[in-house]
């Protein structure tokens, strides 16, 4: 786990090797708190700022949490579409097809996530 006080929102260190890897970054409502995943939905960056570390431990694992589970669905959000983009170069049955992988992987589609979004971090409403 990295702790970046600064709160700088940079891009994450890259070797250099192969193009650059696809992120997805989610951030707490008081942006305390952000979590990236890569392109399979792993954590691979957790920034905190130096207020996040006074509201506690359990507060923190909660809110680290909370954030990870987001941008993990963020990044399956990007796969559904992948596939759905995929199918679509392959015409009617193609895309028939994606639709009904992305349904039987259960990969959320961007209004969905967009409702986990706003019940997660805002409450429901």
């Amino acid at each position: 786990m990295s702790y970046n006080t600064d709160h700088d929102d940079t891009e994450l260190a890259h070797d250099g090797d192969g193009p650059e890897p696809q992120l997805y970054a989610v951030f707490n409502v008081d942006r305390s708190v952000g979590v990236w995943c890569d392109r399979s939905g792993e954590t691979v960056h957790v920034q905190l700022t130096a207020d996040a570390l006074h509201f506690g431990e359990r507060w923190l694992a909660s809110e680290i949490v909370m954030v990870a589970g987001l941008a993990h669905e963020q990044a399956r959000v990007a796969l559904g579409e992948e596939i759905l983009e995929a199918g679509r170069a392959r015409g009617e049955m193609g895309l028939a097809h994606a639709r009904e992988v992305v349904r039987e992987m259960g990969l959320p589609s961007d209004s969905e996530y967009r409702r986990m979004v706003e019940t997660t971090l805002y409450g429901p409403v």
